[in-house]
């Protein structure tokens, strides 16, 4: 294996997960009801087959058996109805749903009279696993991975014993199709999700400096603004450096590249960590956060000051600050234009200044 995709594959272990930038994304494109449907319906589906099972002579006979699915309809019930009904669960309540369902089709393979039949219901492990796939972790996809062995192994072993040692290789083919079914893609599947989707959080980042381009300015300043509701102020505070250029010229651009890298992190340290921090190109950055115009005055002067240390190569700042007060829905390139124009004129002042546009 590569040292490249060595790290891809740590990196992809150890990420934290992005379900909530999941729902957004959904959410903004018009996708979440179809897909709460659709997570609705596996849950009808497994109330549904549990019921068709109780049919069964076995469980008519086991009053275990019964009792255990009809715990497995109501989960497929509680599932569905949750699903159909309210809007997306917070990322915990998201992986105890997907656990009890994990649970309820172990369950369901369980109680048949045949092992055989057990093993044919496993591939239903493939609809939860997917779930986990598409919105959770590769931590939470083993723990599923490791359910779905320890009980198709549980089968297969009980196969085996009932068939005698002529039902050894019948067990070993029949659990492995099963495993291979249930499990045996979603692995590739998830991490090739992961890559798609790390490509295209990473093509809202500037690279150098890690806050988000101009392309994601769109994507996350939406997601603050649904966040802290339409009628509560927003501001934006355009900030370029004075003589920039000089610092390239008289330095190099290594040492201009340290200039904007500092730069980023003196703004993101005087800005809440809600706040959209953006680098438009070049030497220019963005701040949108919901601030009343005398807060966001005072925050424009904190990251003026910031800026303006002694640290070689040394620069200052002009910083233009705008504010909506109630709201941006239609009008953020509005406030964004008046931001600029106010960054423009505190530069005609001489640089190094904060003027509010009017």
């Amino acid at each position: 294996m590569s040292a490249t995709a060595d790290v891809s594959l740590k990196r992809w272990w150890h990420d934290p997960g992005e379900y909530g930038w999941l729902i957004e994304f959904m959410e903004a494109r018009g996708l979440s009801i179809a897909m709460k449907r659709i997570v609705a319906v596996i849950g009808a589906v497994l109330a549904g087959l549990a019921a068709a099972m109780s049919l069964g002579p076995r469980v008519n006979s086991d009053p275990a058996a019964r009792v255990l699915l009809v715990v497995v309809v109501a989960l497929g019930l509680v599932w569905a109805i949750r699903w159909w009904r309210w809007g997306w669960p917070t990322a915990r309540t998201s992986i105890l749903l997907a656990a009890a369902g994990d649970i309820g089709i172990a369950m369901a393979a369980l109680v048949n009279s045949d092992p055989l039949a057990g093993l044919a219901g496993a591939p239903l492990f493939a609809m939860m696993g997917s779930y986990i796939a598409f919105f959770h972790t590769p931590k939470v996809h083993a723990w599923h991975i490791a359910l779905v062995t320890t009980t198709v192994v549980g089968l297969s072993t009980w196969l085996a014993i009932r068939q005698g040692h002529d039902g050894v290789w019948l067990a070993v083919s029949k659990g492995g199709v099963a495993l291979m079914v249930s499990i045996g893609l979603l692995p590739l599947l998830h991490y090739g999700f992961w890559i798609m989707q790390r490509s295209f959080v990473d093509s809202l980042s500037d690279p150098l400096t890690g806050l988000t381009n101009r392309r994601g300015l769109d994507e996350v300043t939406r997601r603050l603004i649904a966040d802290r509701g339409p009628d509560v102020p927003v501001s934006a505070l355009w900030i370029d450096l004075d003589g920039f250029k000089a610092v390239n010229d008289t330095h190099g651009h290594l040492a201009g590249d340290a200039v904007l890298v500092r730069t980023a992190r003196c703004i993101r340290g005087c800005v809440p960590p809600e706040a959209v921090v953006a680098r438009l190109g070049g030497e220019e950055f963005l701040v949108v956060d919901a601030l009343g115009p005398q807060e966001a005055g005072t925050v424009a002067e904190r990251i003026r000051r910031a800026i303006a240390t002694n640290t070689e190569p040394s620069v200052t700042a002009s910083v233009g600050v705008a504010t909506a007060g109630s709201g941006v829905d239609g009008q953020f390139d509005g406030l964004l234009e008046r931001a600029d124009a106010a960054m423009y004129e505190a530069k005609r002042l001489g640089g190094d200044r904060v003027v509010a546009a009017s």
